[in-house]
């Protein structure tokens, strides 16, 4: 049915993570390991009941506050910390180091020489916790309270906790703790410069949806390059130069007022241009990020970002010879299009896109879009038992309804014979309705045997054009074998079902 376009082989689709990494510096995750922490301590404190045998010991009461304990970790473990945020996470340290003396002046468990253990490893946890879970100094902070309450647990004369065992293991909790902390920070700190990173992809990644068939000048591409430079890579000023279709320069700006350059500089930077690298240039304490944009045949422009100056950042020039390696393709693209007369993108007979315009509209989709195939129903039987003029005026007919139906007709095409395309831009859930109601347009628009077969394809921001097609040219496949005159959705069923006629009166 598609003679006019193929699809490539080996188009796949991406990975996904199905295990996404456990994050400990979130108030979810530490508010968990807090949980197991107390069930740690309960475990430990169950087991010491068991094995004393001092007298004075109530070993009894010993196990029922370990139950409690074990209670509260369990409880801990679904509080949804992440709505209560990291602050609310002290009411656990401070509920464990109170506990702590609470339990010894009930049970009198320091009483016990298997004690000297629990205590001391209890404290140096607890300060542990506090410096993975807590911001930076706040181990610190904590460590008097947390030595308040183990001096509190030396004092009774029979008690065999020495003094010295807070006096040495508090600071050294303090030190780990801290040390925690501030590798934890670090990592905070990489996961923000990797969500900035994140940003300035998908912000890279949306720059070629402007750049359809008639939809923009090269004047309001330079504009978006620039804005989109500095927002990508976050530059004081910005300066971008592109060549229109005679050699004459477009240029435009964002940002701060930027300084003419030297004539040093302006030669450096034209010979970086026609060197077709990126490069990075220091100058007068700030960086100079100067980004080339090369089509197939030629520069077409550059752009120019002046940063404060922070070094060599390799994450920097890649996502600049990404830049790049879109913008200039994508560049030289609209100025390819730009230079396809009228009469080479128009089927003279019918007045509507031809088979090259229907290519570029192909290639022109973007994530949202949808893309309607048309084949028209019992077409070859029209031509064999009328005459292949009444074929024409039929097809005719149909190009006219098509291009005074939709919203833009420079988004319709004839690909070959008797199949039509048209895009509805960010159409989504609106696009199976309107192919509905040109369907019942061109039924009610003639002879009532009228009638076509119609698949459409949202556009996905993982699947190229091809594929998009394809997806559409399988659902009027689907469609003529149910028995045509039908409006078929990819996937199968849809998330809006199927054969329904909405009512729209907005048109396209």
């Amino acid at each position: 049915m598609r003679s006019w376009w193929s699809l490539p082989a080996g188009v796949g689709g991406p990975m996904t993570d199905r295990h996404p990494r456990f994050d400990p510096t979130t108030a979810r995750a530490a508010g968990r390991l807090g949980a197991v922490l107390l069930a740690g301590l309960a475990v430990a404190l169950a087991g010491l009941c068991l094995v004393i045998d001092t007298p004075g010991v109530d070993t009894d009461l010993g196990l029922i506050a370990a139950g409690g304990l074990g209670v509260v970790a369990f409880m801990a473990w679904f509080v949804p910390w992440s709505r209560l945020g990291r602050d609310a996470l002290w009411v656990l340290p401070t509920l464990t180091a109170l506990g702590l003396v609470g339990l010894d002046r009930l049970t009198d468990l320091s009483l016990a020489p298997e004690s000297l253990a629990f205590y001391p490893t209890a404290w140096f946890v607890l300060l542990t916790w506090i410096g993975l879970t807590q911001a930076r100094g706040m181990t610190l902070l904590a460590a008097p309270f947390v030595a308040a309450a183990g001096v509190a647990v030396t004092l009774p004369e029979e008690s065999v906790i020495p003094l010295a065992a807070v006096a040495v293991v508090v600071p050294a909790a303090v030190v780990v703790g801290e040390a925690m902390a501030w590798a934890l920070a670090g990592m905070r700190m990489g996961k923000r410069i990797e969500r900035r990173r994140e940003a300035d992809i998908r912000a890279l990644a949306g720059q070629v949806a402007v750049l359809r068939a008639g939809s923009s000048t090269l004047e309001e591409i330079a504009d978006l390059f620039a804005h989109l430079a500095h927002e990508v890579f976050h530059g004081e000023h910005v300066s971008v130069v592109l060549s229109d279709q005679n050699g004459n320069l477009v240029p435009a700006s964002y940002g701060a007022n930027g300084s003419t350059p030297s004539a040093g500089l302006a030669a450096l930077i034209s010979d970086t241009i026609e060197a077709e690298e990126v490069r990075l240039i220091d100058e007068n304490g700030t960086t100079l990020l100067i980004i080339p944009l090369v089509g197939e045949n030629e520069i077409e422009g550059a752009v120019v970002v002046r940063q404060p100056k922070t070094g060599r950042d390799p994450f920097t020039q890649q996502l600049a010879v990404l830049f790049a390696a879109q913008a200039g393709p994508a560049l030289e693209q609209f100025q390819v299009i730009g230079k396809l007369s009228e009469d080479l993108r128009r089927d003279d007979k019918l007045g509507i896109g031809n088979s090259r315009h229907a290519t570029a509209l192909v290639q022109s989709l973007t994530p949202g879009d949808a893309l309607v195939f048309i084949d028209m129903d019992n077409f070859g039987k029209i031509n064999k038992d009328l005459s292949y003029a009444e074929g024409n005026r039929y097809l005719r007919e149909f190009s006219d309804l098509l291009a005074s139906s939709v919203r833009d007709s420079d988004l319709t095409a004839r690909p070959g014979g008797d199949e039509f395309i048209f895009i509805a831009r960010e159409a989504e859930l609106d696009a199976l309705p309107v192919a509905n109601r040109l369907l019942q347009s061109w039924r009610e628009s003639g002879h009532a045997k009228r009638s076509f077969s119609a698949g459409v394809a949202i556009h996905a921001s993982n699947d190229l054009p091809e594929q998009t097609l394809d997806h559409a040219d399988e659902a009027v496949r689907r469609a003529k074998r149910q028995g045509k005159n039908q409006v078929c959705l990819y996937p199968k069923g849809g998330w809006l079902g199927e054969n329904r006629h909405h009512r729209d009166d907005r048109g396209w």
